[in-house]
């Protein structure tokens, strides 16, 4: 008779399950961005914008961005005081607090859940998991940039 496996080691513990979510929705807002810029039907940037790629970039910051994580927390500031940049590094502790928050259901118990927030408080690693969740939409934002610019570079050439 084969040894029965233990069905607890086959479920992601709350850290890995937290770094998967992470990556699929850096992976979504790049989809997202992608979706928008080849939107015919929506106008980013009004034809006579004086800078086409900060008008581009602000609105899919609100579309992209924003508007993803306002869907998991009202936490979040809704405007950019400096760059996009500024606002993500701000605004990382309030979307990992929402994820820590929403990473219950039946893969992960609520226990476990719990155990892994204090862990990361006592530990010092909240601050680590912030960082690279801010190191991680920092790297989609400027994917994100580098469509806009792209997609406004080739606006311009068929105008």
């Amino acid at each position: 008779m084969a040894p029965q496996e233990d069905s607890d080691t086959d479920r992601p513990t709350a850290p890995v399950k937290l770094s998967a979510w992470m990556a699929i929705d850096s992976q979504r807002i790049l989809e997202r961005a992608e979706s928008a810029l080849d939107d015919p039907e929506l106008m980013l940037v009004e034809p006579k914008d004086p800078d086409p790629v900060h008008a581009a970039r602000m609105e899919l910051w609100r579309l992209v961005m924003l508007g993803h994580f306002q869907k998991m927390t009202s936490e979040l500031e809704d405007y950019i005081e400096h760059d996009v940049e500024t606002w993500i590094e701000a605004n990382a502790p309030s979307i990992l607090d929402a994820y820590l928050d929403s990473i219950g259901g039946s893969e992960v118990s609520e226990s476990e859940v719990q155990e892994a927030i204090k862990s990361l408080d006592e530990s010092g690693m909240r601050h680590l998991y912030e960082r690279g969740l801010a190191e991680l939409l920092l790297d989609t934002w400027q994917k994100v940039e580098a469509m806009i610019e792209a997609r406004v570079a080739k606006d311009q050439r068929n105008a």
